[in-house]
């Protein structure tokens, strides 16, 4: 099975890699990136509770093992990492938010900007408590349902306190 062209490869590993990752299931694929060189391939994942090294261990090595299989030596060369998005990194999965219910959010939709904690998650939508602003007579936090087709940007404002 010769691999010419990089999207034949990138969807013969993001097929291969959906496979394996089905036996895990409290962990999920988040996708696959490639630098621009497109000699290294990234698979992002995450989990319903923290991924853990062993995990990503073990992912790597059933993701070489499946690769050995299908690959020949006419392939074109490249390098793969397992990999979890950086706390800096953008939720990009409704699942990626539960974890996280407690801390601080910064979300973008196309018609606003909101920083507030998340106190509430569904399948559909977040729900984010608000703090008045410092001048504000109402020291009543406020709460905003935010539905996840309307977010553009999630962030988790990292707190060092």
């Amino acid at each position: 099975m010769i691999m010419s062209a990089n999207i034949n490869l990138q969807k013969t590993l993001e097929t291969l890699f959906t496979e394996i990752i089905a036996d895990f299931p409290h962990l999920f694929f988040l996708g696959l990136k490639k630098n621009s060189s497109g000699s290294l391939y990234t698979f992002l994942v995450d989990g319903d509770d923290s991924v853990t090294l062993n995990e990503i261990t073990k992912l790597s090595k059933m993701l070489s093992a499946g690769l050995d299989e299908i690959l020949t030596e006419d392939d074109e060369a490249f390098r793969m990492e397992v990999s979890t998005p950086g706390a800096d990194k953008p939720l990009t999965d409704a699942r990626q938010y539960p974890k996280h219910i407690g801390r601080t959010l910064q979300v973008k939709t196309l018609e606003t900007q909101l920083k507030g904690h998340l106190v509430e998650t569904t399948p559909q939508f977040i729900v984010l408590e608000i703090a008045p602003g410092k001048k504000s007579k109402d020291k009543t936090p406020t709460l905003v349902k935010v539905n996840f087709e309307e977010i553009e940007e999630a962030k988790i404002i990292i707190s060092f306190k």
